[in-house]
């Protein structure tokens, strides 16, 4: 099974979200009411030393959450797969996929007896002079038969796999009403990663150009001419490549193709009302975060307008981790948008503790997709 639309419906009263990590798993459960009522009842990230004793515990767990026979969604992390952003081929829906399957053959590692493809739809707004595009999203076929033996010897009813940034979509879109366009930052896999979505799609996603610690800001000091310089020479190189999005497997890759230049993002940024970003560069780790950061977020939101006709969204929500609670002011005095705090306690009702670094969030996602 490898789909990222859900194919069936569990009846029973709780749905969970599992994700597999390499050194054990991370389970939520919560009751099947509707997205926006819903009760977190179970949160439990266990580490193990083998994939054996993953099994073994993730079953336990499941018996004794009465998560048996209930909906999972297997969330994968963002190591198990690449998300690509291509042309929509001129083709019947039904012929996509096939369509698409020789392209990214020449982009990925594995074979095609190895590859498994599914694809994710964007909103066709007409832009002039701009293909469509269309999200393909890209997995190793023994990796993820592997895998799946485990959720389901642990009795779960195994319904959907889904993605990192799809399951971030499902919580904060419940929280914020689908028919907003909702920005969203948080820390995947030690990268700073926005996430945009909009009725339900999920329109972009990228890992930002800036270098941190989780634990502690790193300033980098890099000038205004530098960071310029930097960003063209990244936009030159991406320019190269068909792959809009990031190859989550490679740290460094941070690429957007058609992204305009560092010289119109900040131009934007003025036009918007931000204060002049041509001051002399903040000398502080957290101010110079939050300029960088302002900066890579602004060259996002006028690549969504450019190539798929969505204006900015009007708010930026933050993950609530100790890095970004600390730079939220600065980034605020930044960007236009008004800067938020996402807290996930004023929408859901939590019967048990939640993680300070907001992994809860990638269970969490996938158990609302079994909800109404």
């Amino acid at each position: 099974m490898f789909s990222f639309t859900q194919k069936k419906k569990t009846v029973h009263k709780n749905s969970c979200g599992v994700v597999l990590n390499a050194d054990g798993f991370h389970l939520v459960g919560v009751n099947n009411q509707t997205k926006r009522s819903s009760n977190l009842f179970f949160n439990r990230k266990v580490r193990t030393t083998s994939e054996l004793e993953s099994k073994q515990l993730l079953k336990q767990h499941v018996q004794r959450a009465g998560l048996v026979g209930c909906h999972c969604s297997w969330i994968l992390n963002p190591s198990d797969y690449k998300l690509l952003m291509l042309d929509l081929p001129r083709v019947p829906d039904n012929e996509i996929k096939e369509a698409l399957k020789w392209q990214i053959l020449e982009m990925v590692e594995y074979s095609e007896e190895e590859i498994l493809i599914d694809i994710m739809s964007l909103p066709h707004l007409s832009v002039a002079g701009v293909n469509k595009k269309i999200y393909a999203v890209v997995a190793d076929k023994n990796f993820i038969l592997k895998k799946t033996s485990i959720i389901e010897s642990s009795g779960l009813d195994l319904s959907v796999i889904d993605i990192a940034e799809n399951s971030i979509k499902q919580v904060v879109s419940a929280t914020k009403g689908s028919d907003q366009t909702i920005a969203f930052i948080t820390e995947l896999s030690g990268n700073l990663t926005l996430i945009i979505c909009q009725d339900n799609f999920l329109l972009l996603t990228r890992r930002l150009s800036v270098t941190f610690d989780a634990t502690k800001i790193t300033d980098q000091n890099t000038s205004l001419a530098e960071n310029e310089q930097d960003l063209e020479q990244e936009e030159d190189e991406t320019k190269k490549s068909s792959l809009s999005l990031i190859p989550q497997s490679e740290a460094q890759s941070s690429q957007i193709q058609q992204l305009p230049d560092s010289k119109a993002s900040i131009k934007s940024l003025q036009e918007l009302g931000a204060r002049d970003v041509h001051t002399k560069h903040p000398k502080t780790s957290q101010s110079s975060l939050a300029y960088n950061l302002a900066n890579e977020i602004q060259r996002s939101f006028n690549y969504c307008a450019s190539t798929l006709g969505i204006t900015a969204p009007e708010s930026i929500y933050l993950a609530d981790i100790h890095l970004l609670n600390e730079i939220r002011s600065q980034l605020d005095a930044e960007v236009p948008q008004s800067v938020y705090i996402f807290n996930c306690k004023e929408f859901f009702e939590l019967q048990c503790e939640i993680d300070a670094n907001c992994e809860y969030m990638l269970p969490f996602g996938g158990a609302l997709r079994g909800l109404k």
